[in-house]
């Protein structure tokens, strides 16, 4: 089942020098609560991923 979700509005942000840079775009949604899209990935997750 569907339902409607409240829309999402992400601004795009970018942080570090040379090696260490990270970029992406952050958000937040009354659902979900705060999002953060990054690239390069980190290297330790702060969620774990669980596949099926």
């Amino acid at each position: 089942m569907h339902t409607a979700t409240a829309p999402i509005t992400l601004e795009f942000w970018k942080e570090g020098r040379a090696y260490e840079r990270r970029a992406g775009y952050r958000g937040a949604s009354p659902e979900f609560g705060e999002i953060v899209l990054t690239c390069p990935l980190p290297r330790q997750s702060t969620v774990p991923i669980q596949c099926a």
